[in-house]
């Protein structure tokens, strides 16, 4: 193998790289891009309803553009969904929430026990609380849930 070929050799090697490079940064850059949204759920009370126990959901954008929450909503044992249309919180649904920022929003926890409860709903219930964006992508949490006490699982 001459010199000129080991230099042909040599930048074809220097052209891989570099093109798996980009494709890598590029792949991590978009990726960085996507929406990305967490919630946390809890319960307490607000200041100006005391002693009106409430289930909240604090949804939180950790990603770096931002997202339209358009719903939020449990998911239930054997496929099953129950929606909020009582649902409050700082803003409406549907809500921009930007990058970093976060938004709260609650349902008064004894009418979601009531509902469980007349949907033969007991004791200690495994739930995902979901949300959707205005795009479709679901961001989940898994909890539980206790239909049978007024204090959570």
């Amino acid at each position: 193998m001459g010199f000129a070929e080991v230099i042909g050799l040599a930048s074809l090697v220097v052209a891989v790289i570099g093109a798996v490079g980009g494709l890598v940064y590029k792949y991590l850059e978009r990726k960085d891009k996507r929406p990305r949204l967490m919630v946390e759920t809890g319960l307490g009370e607000l200041t100006l309803e005391p002693s009106v126990l409430m289930m909240f959901f604090n949804v939180t954008n950790t990603g770096k553009v931002t997202v339209t929450v358009s719903t939020i909503y449990l998911e239930l044992p054997g496929d099953q969904r129950m929606l909020f249309p009582w649902l409050e919180g700082e803003r409406p649904l549907p809500c921009r929430v930007e990058a970093g920022e976060k938004s709260i929003f609650w349902q008064r926890f004894k009418e979601t026990q009531d509902k469980l409860r007349d949907e033969g709903y007991s004791g200690s219930l495994p739930i995902v609380v979901a949300i959707e964006d205005a795009v479709g992508n679901r961001y989940t949490k898994q909890t539980k849930f206790r239909v049978s006490h007024e204090e959570p699982a």
